[in-house]
């Protein structure tokens, strides 16, 4: 089986080039990658990395104004030759087993359109040291449960996919500024089953440079888009609620590890005043952030689980 793996990239070469060696490390060696450039200033400067490889099964397509993440894996869609797709994003790592893993669960679960792995979570300093996550079972009913917030793919790049969930489901939404990953995942849970790799076979990096996932206005937007996307299913209702907090308490964390902590003073309140609502059903995650912005590092590091 030909995979066909997509790596969109903005502005973050060092991280594209160790995402390109792990995806050429792999034990399984049919595929080819579509990397996109998004950046048009960095054209030169992607080209120059990608020739050091001097991989054929490399193809490099510029964007020639910067799209977005959507815009760039849907341009990789209308190259790609191989049965399967996987997405890695630029700043994140591939296991050497990652696709010898994943096709064999395609070919031992024909009728699956998707496949995910497990994953370890960790940030660039270390200074909250690695998480080690396994892929747990997919429910019976997926579509469901990712609607009601009961199973949340923790990134794109644990997952591959056949080509044909795209042609039958479409390819990523454009008009959403963030959660494209996770509607398109909830489309294709709609038609397909899905089944898991238990091993960690991603690093899945956390950082504090250029982040679509933290732009706090960005994720607000994409809810809001979603919300009316979604109307239809009452089960979404709930989570929608819990997304718009989360996604505060996920900023406030990071202004706090780049030791900002006004900022996340600032965030907390916009967040009372924006939300209020939602804060009552989703208590735990407000008060987190709370203690966050009490405590900091030492927080963060002694409840890992707060990554989430």
């Amino acid at each position: 089986m030909l995979v066909s793996v997509i790596i969109p990239t903005y502005k973050r070469t060092t991280y594209l080039k160790i995402a390109l060696d792990s995806v050429l490390k792999q034990t399984y060696g049919n595929f080819e990658i579509l990397v996109v450039n998004d950046f048009p200033p960095m054209e030169e400067e992607i080209d120059q990395l990608v020739a050091e490889f001097n991989d054929s099964r490399i193809k490099l397509i510029h964007h020639e104004e910067n799209g977005g993440e959507s815009a760039s894996r849907n341009t990789a869609l209308t190259y790609v030759k191989g049965e399967i797709v996987a997405l890695l994003d630029d700043d994140d790592i591939w296991e050497p087993t990652f696709l010898e893993k994943h096709v064999a669960k395609h070919q031992e679960r024909p009728e699956v359109g998707f496949v995910y792995c497990g994953y370890v979570r960790f940030w660039d300093d270390d200074v909250l040291g690695k998480q080690v996550r396994p892929a747990v079972p997919s429910p019976d009913d997926m579509y469901t449960a990712m609607l009601t917030g009961k199973f949340v793919m923790a990134s794109s790049s644990l997952i591959s996919i056949k080509k044909e969930c795209f042609d039958e489901c479409g390819n990523f939404d454009r008009n959403l500024p963030s959660f494209a990953d996770w509607d398109m995942w909830v489309r294709i849970a709609q038609k397909y089953p899905f089944a898991h790799v238990e091993e960690p076979l991603t690093l899945y990096r956390h950082h504090l440079g250029v982040r679509g996932s933290t732009d706090i206005e960005k994720r607000l937007r994409g809810i809001e888009v979603i919300s009316q996307k979604w109307k239809h299913v009452e089960a979404f209702s709930g989570y929608r609620r819990k997304l718009k907090v989360r996604a505060y308490f996920n900023e406030i964390r990071n202004e706090v590890m780049r030791g900002r902590r006004g900022n996340g003073f600032r965030l907390l309140m916009d967040c009372v005043k924006r939300c209020g609502s939602e804060i009552p059903p989703n208590f735990k995650p407000f008060m987190k952030a709370v203690f966050v912005l009490m405590f900091g590092k030492v927080y963060l590091a002694g409840h890992r689980k707060v990554y989430s």
